[in-house]
């Protein structure tokens, strides 16, 4: 289940106790110079098809969402589709899409595709293989360079990491290690914010705690320090968020009015729930 949350400062959001969608997870966004969000993620199906990247869009700040296929051509594997989105739009209007995916009989890594609509993708090419099994990737830019976390690294406490001046095609450098109140946290969605960037993360679920949003702050890229608090937590209830899993793969991105607005990820809870309305 993907829902919204919003903060004034990045720092403390709120619940909109609004759901996106369901059977929906690792989300990634953009806000273009219109202010419309345009939301990216892993939907278990699609009409008939099953496990693809789809798009959501909101022209209202996330009140309503029009939802579309996602067109990925030039892949040449037919298994497996590729997955795990990460949206970065250009200044020049170019939308680049970094996705897991695997060469046949090769393992997954990082892969471009790139497009002028938001809808249609064409492949580009590699973009990121830092030597083992990489899912899940996440971009930010700090200064002049491009940084990438992704998963899948020696250990679960591992992300890897990798550097780009032209944010296309990265180099791998030292995995690195991300924690929050004892427990090692997966990158999930970074953001530039005045004095450098701030990357928002959860804390990996092999170590025994529920889900929570946590974020860290850096000047330079190089120099990661955890921020005090959770930028969000289990909300306790049953209704719309199932009990002891918590809340996991946020997406950030800065509306127009210049606060801040999240998609996470939760699990559906027994009781059934209408989709779309607020509760």
């Amino acid at each position: 289940r993907l829902m919204i949350a919003t903060s004034p400062d990045g720092l403390t959001f709120e619940r909109r106790n609004l759901i996106v969608t369901d059977q929906g997870a690792v989300p990634d966004l953009v806000v273009d110079t219109n202010g419309w969000i345009w939301l990216y993620y892993q939907s278990a199906s699609v009409g008939k098809e099953k496990n693809r990247v789809a798009l959501a869009l909101s022209k209202d700040d996330g009140a309503s969402w029009t939802f579309r296929r996602v067109n990925l051509s030039g892949f040449t594997s037919p298994k497996p589709d590729p997955c795990d989105p990460e949206i970065q739009l250009g200044e020049d209007g170019l939308f680049r899409l970094f996705l897991t995916w695997s060469e046949s009989g090769k393992q997954p890594v990082t892969w471009l595709a790139e497009s002028r609509d938001g809808v249609n993708f064409q492949f580009v090419g590699k973009a990121f293989d830092p030597g083992g099994t990489a899912i899940d990737p996440s971009i930010v830019k700090v200064g002049k360079t491009w940084h990438i976390f992704a998963g899948g690294g020696r250990s679960p406490d591992e992300n890897w990491h990798g550097t780009s001046q032209d944010g296309r095609t990265f180099t791998a450098d030292r995995p690195m290690r991300f924690a929050v109140n004892g427990a090692y946290c997966m990158m999930a969605n970074g953001i530039a914010v005045p004095g450098g960037a701030r990357f928002y993360a959860f804390n990996n679920a092999c170590w025994g705690q529920p889900h929570r949003i946590y974020s860290f702050f850096t000047r330079d890229g190089r120099k990661w320090v955890a921020e005090p608090g959770v930028r969000l937590d289990a909300d306790g209830l049953d209704t719309l968020e199932a009990p002891g899993f918590g809340v996991a793969d946020p997406a950030i991105g800065r509306l127009k009015n210049g606060s801040y607005v999240m998609i996470y990820t939760t699990r559906i809870p027994g009781t059934r729930v209408e989709r779309s309305r607020r509760l």
